[in-house]
């Protein structure tokens, strides 16, 4: 790929001015939507409560554990 001064200006032109968070591609502007918040921020991948394959989270306090409606129990160990 040869340096191309007139593919560089336009780039420029194009981009130049832009910041960060500023999509120009309508497919990624769909899933930024999606994902980020209106003030621009978005939470931590890592952040939230981790379930066993995506399982959703049901707390089950120590002094009355009710597992009478449960038909399958999974436990999910950390590596």
């Amino acid at each position: 790929m040869g340096y191309d001064r007139g593919k560089l200006e336009a780039l420029r032109r194009k981009y130049g001015e832009g910041h960060g968070g500023e999509m120009f591609d309508p497919k990624f502007r769909k899933v930024a939507d999606k994902i980020f918040s209106k003030s621009g921020t978005r939470l931590a991948p890592y952040s939230g409560i981790p379930t066993f394959l995506a399982a959703p989270y049901r707390q089950v306090t120590a002094d009355n554990p009710d597992f009478g409606d449960l038909q399958v129990a999974m436990i999910g160990v950390p590596m």
